[in-house]
């Protein structure tokens, strides 16, 4: 779970295999928080979502989003993880996460900035 700015969220990976190759999918899903009262639904702002190379940052894959307020993954949620998420259904392969040193001790690093954009 990841709390910025009174926003809860929480990052959901999975891997899928279109025809023969396989990647990794990366989503948020909002949560219910103790601060939801008092926040601006939806969420508008815009997440980074990265994949970090533990030993060469400059190779890190980053991907750029922008909310969509129309869209019901950023609405508050009504249930403890809103069913409705958002992100990259293949942001990577994981063949390159192998070949390309992305995993170190059987570990992939990503991280998720966001930034509610304010009126």
């Amino acid at each position: 779970m990841i709390n910025i700015q009174g926003f809860l969220r929480f990052l959901n990976q999975s891997f899928k295999s279109p025809d023969t190759h396989t990647f990794i999918s990366l989503y948020v899903h909002f949560m219910q928080g103790e601060f939801d009262d008092t926040l601006r639904w939806p969420f508008i702002g815009e997440f980074k979502m990265i994949i970090i190379h533990p030993s060469k940052p400059q190779e890190s894959i980053t991907e750029i989003m922008e909310s969509k307020p129309e869209a019901a993954a950023f609405s508050k949620p009504t249930l403890p993880r809103n069913p409705k998420g958002f992100g990259y259904p293949d942001i990577c392969s994981i063949s390159k996460v192998f070949s390309e040193g992305y995993v170190k001790n059987d570990t992939l690093v990503c991280k998720i900035l966001a930034k509610a954009l304010s009126d």
